[in-house]
């Protein structure tokens, strides 16, 4: 935050003038002495007079002479009654405030920041309800703190402050303006993505609502954004904040804010790939800068950027000369910006091919950085750096690290790379919303795959000095980071308050409309969401990546598994096979950027050419559609795991990584035959092999600890009713345009014909089920209910939308011809329920699809239900045909029953299919994904099967009923014969 602070120099020695000639003022009021501009002498009539208000006024008239010291005298005196006793009230709270403001104003932060928390504990003791003066004193105290490098902090006093401000009325439209600008600014230097774009969205549309913000404001709030959209990419908001900064800037007239506005356009138009337009704002803004001869620090970054600019359209001798400009006016007055300039130094130096000179440039910039070196290699101390200087040692690490490799020196990468990734931990742990976490995740992940490139290369050499162990635990810290910090987090303790913003965020995410007003609604729930959670921890939860190879050899072997963990780089991809003995081994995959390519056509020569026993298409088109499978799925086999080393268990976990999460590997064929293909005769992986996945090998751990829950019931089922004509995919294309619209009636959904036939069916076999089918299978029932069963399972349709994860869906039951966005379940709605569930299927399309993040994992529905707190899902990796599926579940729940676990269960379900004939086809069976723990499910006691019950009373009201019924004519009949 960027404040101007006065100075006191030229006012001490004419302070004590003023005094000695204020006999010449005698006869004046200190009110007519005050309108005359007579500080010093007003500020002494005041104290003379001596009333509390005089005092107050008295500090005022001496801090406008920037005499602070006896301005604190002054405040001090009316915060107490002639004998020294404290005196609490308002007046007292806002000399407190005061007293805070003149350190502020002296420089001295650690003295103004006490002052202003003594002055938040007297407001917030005399302001029983919400008052604007307690988030004055917050704002301020907040922009202290983060001059002190005490970030979080001033993030939480700011998200106070902004809370007070929404609330009271008449409310401070510019200081509460002037605190989500501030927020912007914190959470863009620790990297809270979530909090920053939120907080700039609220603020523009508040400055678009407030007629009290000045010319001022606009380009700081313009300003402000532009720089926090940028620093989280969201480019077309940071160009149109930007250009409207650049219009305020200049209305204002003042030139340094003109040039930065300038510099900020050339670096958004940087990342937007336009060349011409950035080199040209660059320079426009050097020549206004220096034709105004105002902001050499500025136009040190100037040719800091023209410099990157140069270095890397090849430009060396331009770049070198840019370099120089920026190092001659940085180091006097910008030396915090000299670390990011020797990086560039080094990038320029390592284009040309001079590694030692990159190395001493990289080197030179952690120096600056670092307290101690090591083998004259410098090494910053992670806890002793701000948020800024903790991104731009990470960058100079990993630039040093490429450099130390290309040197000959990989020890010396690796701990530069270690370094790196402590230095991330840090950034990761100050956040708390997904978004933001993601956002890290994708920026750290380049990272991680260039230190398990460089871990390959080491353990080549030295095979048995463990070099392939750290490659996997780099692997595993590179995944499903935020998967594992929800999961710690134990949502099913959730408070209600959060429980509900976390609801309410969800609904507003879906139904942005055209005018905005649902925006701002969403950007001020997301502040206030992350204010309450913020403010009941004392520490953002950080995932324990610290599985060590017993611990996982432990987890594995209570399965019998094996585990194939793969690991996917833009460039380099590699394989992890952990056997049930213990052995790891570490391989490099070949020619990687052939696989997603060869996916697609993979799973498209499935979807298209499915058939039931006998294909309805041409014998050239089926023929076609044979031979894609067979020669794409052998070549996935060959690049994944066809290798003579490699001796696969009968159990399998899989932890696949891009790409290959949608790839159903039970379906890979290991024999070669020639079209037309006989499906329910090939041999697959899937017969040699029981297969489950996981999302990284510490999730399953952290599903493994969870604790034993008692359940009402084994089973609880859903199977709704539609009536209408549309696909799950064609209601999904509607969702979100009908939510924009307002509109919250969709297309009706087509009827399953099978799925209540399934949930009864399943009745059947597993004890304790209850089931609710037709027009009880609503979303509000399944609210109520979610928490009661051991299983989960919905028998219903889904959409995944790849392009807005939030906005996938299972529904529910339809009531009328139209489909209600309420009987929907959105993806972002499952963060806020209380799910600790063994097992949850849905039994529903491509339920297992989703967004994939690099460091993360896919964005589906099953990884959203993993996140709520279920230990395992049963999804589908495509739309999947009703009555085959049916079978299918039907089958898998059979096996569930007799005790086998839920891996080999499926298992023998999908086999039983493929050898059945009718649904023999890949499509049909290899869909269906176990994602989780495979053990059994003990369905002892388990509660009352409902269904059951239900039956019971029916066969037994009925056979009353003819009890009744035969009673009554034997006694007619009886009668009758007595007659006679």
């Amino acid at each position: 935050m960027n404040y101007h602070r006065c100075t006191g120099s030229r006012w001490g020695a004419l302070l004590f003038f003023l005094i000695a000639v204020s006999a010449t003022l005698l006869g004046q009021s200190p009110e007519q002495l005050l309108e005359a501009e007579e500080y010093a002498a007003a500020a002494e009539a005041f104290w003379q007079r001596g009333s509390r208000t005089d005092l107050l006024k008295a500090g005022e008239a001496w801090s406008a002479v920037d005499s602070f010291l006896p301005a604190r005298q002054a405040y001090a005196a009316l915060m107490k009654e002639d004998n020294g006793t404290p005196i609490i009230d308002s007046l007292s709270g806002l000399a407190q405030h005061k007293i805070g403001v003149s350190h502020y104003n002296e420089y001295d932060d650690a003295g103004a920041a006490s002052a202003y928390r003594k002055a938040i504990l007297i407001r917030d003791e005399v302001f029983t309800q919400a008052h604007k003066d307690q988030a004055h004193s917050r704002r301020n105290l907040a922009n202290c703190l983060s001059y002190l490098g005490q970030t979080d902090s001033a993030s939480l006093l700011l998200r106070e402050a902004i809370d007070i401000y929404e609330t009271v009325q008449p409310t401070d439209s510019v200081n509460w303006l002037r605190s989500l600008q501030d927020l912007s600014q914190v959470s863009a230097q620790v990297r809270d993505y979530q909090t920053g774009v939120s907080a700039s969205r609220r603020a523009i549309n508040l400055l678009h609502k407030t007629s009290a913000a000045d010319v001022y404001d606009a380009h700081y709030v313009y300003y402000t954004s532009g720089v926090t959209f940028y620093t989280f990419q969201e480019l077309e908001e940071a160009a149109t904040a930007a250009k409207e900064a650049l219009k305020y800037g200049e209305e204002i007239g003042d030139p340094l804010e003109i040039g930065q506005t300038l510099n900020l356009l050339g670096a958004i138009n940087d990342d937007l790939g336009n060349d011409q337009e950035k080199i040209a704002y660059w320079e426009r803004a050097i020549n206004y800068l220096t034709e105004n001869e105002v902001g050499k620090a500025e136009i040190g970054r100037l040719h800091f950027n023209l410099a990157r600019a140069k270095g890397g359209t090849g430009e060396i001798t331009a770049a070198f000369g840019h370099v120089a400009e920026a190092r001659a006016l940085l180091t006097e007055d910008a030396p915090d910006y000299l670390p990011r300039l020797f990086s560039v130094e080094g990038v320029v130096f390592r284009e040309t091919g001079n590694h030692e000179k990159a190395l001493a440039a990289f080197n030179a910039g952690l120096q600056l950085l670092a307290p101690y070196a090591a083998d004259e290699l410098a090494y910053p101390n992670p806890d002793s750096l701000s948020a800024d200087e903790l991104e731009t040692a990470a960058d100079l690490l990993g630039d040093r690290a490429r450099t130390l490799v290309s040197l000959g020196r990989p020890e010396a990468a690796l701990t530069d790379y270690t370094l790196l990734f402590a230095l991330q931990d840090q950034l990761r742990t100050r956040v708390s919303a997904d978004e933001s976490r993601s956002y890290l995740s994708q920026n750290l992940r380049p990272y991680f795959d260039q230190a398990i490139t460089l871990l390959y290369g080491l353990h080549q050499k030295e095979p048995a000095a463990g070099h392939d162990w750290s490659a996997f635990e780099l692997s595993e810290r590179a995944k499903a980071y935020t998967l594992l910090a929800n999961l710690k987090q134990n949502q099913d303790a959730m408070p209600r308050q959060e429980a509900e913003l976390r609801a309410r965020i969800a609904e507003l995410e879906r139904s942005l409309d055209t005018k905005a007003t649902n925006e701002e609604l969403l950007a001020a729930a997301r502040l206030q969401l992350d204010r309450l959670v913020q403010s009941k921890r004392k520490e953002i939860v950080t995932p324990d990546f610290g599985i060590d190879r017993q611990e996982l050899h432990s987890l594995l072997s209570d399965t019998g598994s094996d585990l194939l963990a793969f690991h996917l780089g833009k460039k380099d991809g590699y394989r992890f096979y952990f056997s049930t003995d213990g052995q790891l081994q570490f391989t490099a995959l070949q020619n990687t950027a052939a696989l997603a390519p060869s996916i697609r056509r993979w799973r498209a020569s499935i979807q298209e050419g499915a058939y039931r026993r006998k294909s309805l298409l041409s014998a050239e088109e089926q023929g076609a559609f044979d031979e894609v499978f067979l020669r794409e799925g052998q070549f996935l086999l060959r690049q994944l795991l066809s290798d003579e080393s490699l001796d696969l268990g009968e159990n399998l976990c899989i932890i696949p990584d891009g790409p290959l999460a949608l790839l159903p590997f039970g379906a890979l064929p290991l024999t070669e035959e020639k079209p037309p293909l006989n499906y329910a005769g090939l041999t697959y992986l899937q017969s040699a092999h029981r297969i489950r996945y996981a999302y990284s090998a510490t999730v399953l751990r952290e599903l493994s600890e969870r604790p034993a829950v008692s359940y009402q019931h084994n089973l609880l089922g859903f199977a709704p009713s539609f009536g209408g004509e549309a696909s799950a995919e064609a209601v999904g294309r509607s969702v979100s345009l009908a939510a924009r619209l307002g509109e919250r009636a969709l297309v009706g959904l087509q009827p399953l014909r099978f799925n209540r036939a399934e949930v009864e069916d399943i009745a059947d076999m597993v004890p304790g089920t209850r089931i609710f089918v037709g027009d009880k299978a609503t979303r509000s029932r399944f609210l109520e209910e979610l928490g009661d069963g051991q299983i989960l399972h919905l028998s219903t349709h889904g959409m995944v939308n790849a392009a807005d994860p939030k906005l996938s869906f299972v529904a529910f039951t339809q009531r009328g011809d139209s489909l209600e966005l309420e009987e929907l379940l959105y993806y972002n709605d499952l963060t806020a329920l209380p799910l600790q569930t063994e097992l949850v299927v849905l039994s529903a399309c491509e339920t297992s699809l989703g967004t994939y993040v690099p460091g993360e994992t896919t964005l589906s529905l099953a990884t959203a239900f993993t996140a709520a707190g279920a230990r395992s899902t049963l999804t589908t990796l495509w739309q999947v045909d009703d009555a085959a599926t049916r079978d299918l579940m039907v089958a898998f729940y059979r096996e569930l029953a007799t005790g086998k676990d839920r891996s080999e269960a499926l298992s023998a379900a999908q086999l039983a299919q493929l050898e059945g004939g009718d649904f023999a086809h890949p499509y049909f069976w290899s869909a269906m994904t176990l994602y989780g723990e495979a053990g059994a499910i003990d369905f002892a006691g388990g509660g009352i099967n409902w269904y059951y019950l239900a039956g019971a009373l029916v066969g037994f009201l009925l056979m009353g009923g003819y009890v009744l019924h035969y009673n009554k004519q034997k006694r007619g009949a009886d009668a009758g014969a007595g007659k006679s």
